[in-house]
Formats: C-alpha cells, structure tokens, sequence
C-alpha cells in the first residue's frame, strides 16, 4: 500500500518490501530555482489598479511562466514513469483518498501540496491498474492511518503534523510515521479484500465524490 507525504513524496509497505519514493532532484532543483527567482523579484511593482505592467514586470511573468511550464512538464513525466513502474509492480494496491481541498487551505502546507502532484498521481496510477486488471481499494479521507499504531490498533489523537516518529503510547512502538501509515493502510486493503472485487465500479463511484484540487 502507499501513503503520500510531504518529507517523500510516497512510502510503501507490502508484504515483499518497504520503501519510498522521493521527487526526482531535478524537480526539487527547478522549485528551488523558482523560489529565489520570486525571492529576488518580491518588492517590485508589478502593476496594478488599472496602471500597465511595466516591461520588467512583463519580463518577470513570462520568466515565472517558464519556471512553472518547466517543473509541470518535468512532475508530469515523473508521475508517467514512476505510475507505470508501480502498476507493472503490483497488482492490487490501497490508497488514501485525501483531503486536498481541506489541506490546502493550510497556508503552511498548501504550497508544498500543490508542488507534490498527489491527485494526479492516484489518478495515473488507478487507472493504470485497473486497466491491467487489477485492482485499488481506497481508505476514506478521515481514515485515521496516520494516527493508528499498526501494530496494536490505538489511535494516537495527540499525534501532530510536525511529529515525524511515530511512538505509541499503548504498546510502546516506535517507528517512522509514514512507514506506519503505509502499513496501516495495507492492514486496511487486506481486511477489505471485498472490495476488490469489482473495482473498477467502485472506484468510479467513490471517484465521483473525490476531492479536487481544482
């Protein structure tokens, strides 16, 4: 099963491996790249209430322009590559269907969020699954799989954002916070072993009331 993040971009835990998956350094390099750029750029008058943009201000949008093309096209061919590897890989998978417009709305986390790609990414990878004829199960978005310990059960309800390790106060696990939400998610795909049958179906009507980040 895999659970996106912020740190990496994926951890997955299976019977066979646990592991993660982080953005390529060429994404992480253009990102940085574009951050300095409106760093730099951050006190100009770009125009505004009627008055013409200035030439400078129409150099600098065109640039942002470029710098945002660039890491959608270099996102876009990360997420075909790393999709199509993880549907050759495995054939049946659970993922998280997450909040987005509710994370969004989290000024701190909204920026890094819209960077990652995560609807885009659950999108290409089910479809290619099931295309192959597999199947995906799909935890609610208010499944506790961050905060449920996964080797005993207990919902840690003091876990926060900020805490990376996961430590159990019931039976004292200690264990990457991520990892740990992977695993739970497995646990959660075995136990709904129905739900397989007939995926396709099922994910087109849970998709209906999936969250966008449009």
């Amino acid at each position: 099963c895999i659970d996106v993040g912020i740190k990496q971009f994926a951890t997955i835990a299976s019977s066979e491996e646990n592991g993660t998956i982080s953005l390529p350094e060429s994404i992480k390099l253009e990102q940085l790249k574009l951050a300095k750029f409106q760093w730099r750029n951050r006190n100009k008058q770009l125009g505004s209430k009627g008055k013409p943009a200035s030439k400078n201000a129409v150099k600098y949008y065109k640039k942002l322009a470029k710098y945002h093309a660039r890491i959608a096209s270099l996102r876009k061919d990360f997420l075909e590559k790393i999709t199509t590897e993880l549907a050759s890989k495995y054939k049946y998978i659970c993922l998280e269907e997450l909040n987005i417009k509710g994370m969004m709305q989290n000024g701190k986390l909204a920026a890094s969020i819209a960077r990652q790609g995560f609807y885009e990414f659950r999108q290409r990878l089910t479809t290619k699954i099931v295309a192959s004829g597999g199947s995906v199960v799909l935890a609610g978005q208010w499944f506790p799989s961050s905060k449920t310990c996964h080797n005993c059960g207990h919902i840690h309800k003091e876990l926060k954002l900020s805490d990376r390790t996961y430590n159990c106060p019931n039976c004292g696990t200690v264990i990457d916070r991520d990892l740990n939400a992977a695993i739970v998610l497995s646990q959660y795909g075995e136990v709904n072993q129905k739900a397989r049958v007939g995926c396709t179906r099922n994910y087109a009507c849970e998709l209906e009331g999936a969250d966008s980040p449009g």
